[in-house]
């Protein structure tokens, strides 16, 4: 079986980071890239024609991805996704990451990469076994406060973990104790 070639179709979100097309289709091996200013808006009718035509390809474009897969209809197992734009071309030297742009694109035409988003069920993660609840750790005998006769006027202890608290406190601010 022949293996049909890629289609890649890559987004400078409005101009708001830099492509190297050329390096991009050099890195990717890819004999077609695409270039867009704003393929989920102003260009979506190019991303329709190209998806239409039933062959695989890829958008650098995650945050739209819903998008282009309404618009590719029956095509959209077709379609692979790959962020670039937080991945590598919002940066500070997004003008020399094609070399990464192209490596994240060519992985995300191949099965199963992390960052390629599909079509799937949401996965839940299975709950975590009950905690034990939190425990005050024990008060070292230095922390206790001075003996009643020494109390520093103002300042009393708290009946639970012995920490010297104002007067007029309610609670401990140690351990929670509800001062009486």
């Amino acid at each position: 079986m022949e293996k049909k070639s890629r289609t890649i179709m890559v987004c400078s979100c409005e101009g708001t980071m830099p492509l190297d097309v050329e390096a991009v289709r050099r890195g990717c091996s890819a004999p077609v890239v695409q270039s867009a200013h704003q393929l989920c808006r102003a260009e979506l009718e190019r991303f329709r024609a190209a998806a239409a035509a039933g062959e695989p390809m890829t958008v650098t474009c995650t945050q739209e991805a819903p998008l282009f897969s309404e618009a590719a209809g029956e095509n959209a197992a077709n379609v692979a996704f790959v962020n670039i734009r937080e991945t590598a071309g919002w940066s500070a030297q997004a003008g020399e990451a094609a070399p990464k742009m192209a490596a994240l694109i060519a992985a995300a035409a191949v099965a199963g990469v992390a960052f390629m988003m599909r079509r799937s069920r949401p996965r839940v993660a299975p709950p975590e076994p009950p905690r034990a609840p939190l425990q005050a750790p024990p008060t070292p005998p230095s922390a206790a406060g001075p003996p009643p006769a020494q109390m520093p006027t103002g300042m009393r202890a708290c009946p639970n973990c012995g920490r010297m608290l104002p007067a007029v406190a309610e609670f401990c601010g140690f351990c929670g104790q509800r001062i009486q």
